[in-house]
């Protein structure tokens, strides 16, 4: 049973991707909220939110790929917990290995059950 105070930004620009893991996520008891770039998620970042987990993808159009928004996010908040993922994992080792933890990194194509392992995985990394 996923907690019930535990919102995740969703961030990833395919839209059935999108829809189908934040559906997913909803469905194990989840709060979520989707952005479908890195430029969008920064924008929601800088209100005021509750998020407690970031799950991005990697290549996405706009200015913040989901490295780029993980470094922009730790500037603020350096512990706040994410979960990478892309098809192109071995062409990304450099760049993720920058990325301090807590980060777990997904390869796609990925099963819903995956993303909750992951989930479990990263927010334990944090819990207090």
């Amino acid at each position: 049973m996923a907690p019930k105070h535990l919102r995740i930004l969703c961030v990833e620009d395919d839209e059935i991707i999108r829809q189908v893991t934040v559906e997913g996520l909803r469905d194990a008891g989840y709060d979520v909220v989707e952005a479908k770039d890195g430029d969008e998620a920064m924008s929601l970042m800088r209100r005021p939110h509750d998020i407690g987990v970031v799950f991005t993808d990697v290549q996405m159009p706009g200015l913040l790929d989901g490295v780029g928004l993980v470094e922009k996010i730790r500037q603020d908040n350096p512990r706040m917990p994410v979960i990478v993922t892309s098809g192109y994992g071995l062409l990304l080792t450099e760049r993720l290995s920058k990325l301090k933890s807590p980060m777990i990194f997904l390869g796609k194509p990925y099963t819903l059950s995956k993303v909750l392992e992951k989930l479990r995985e990263v927010t334990k990394s944090v819990a207090p």
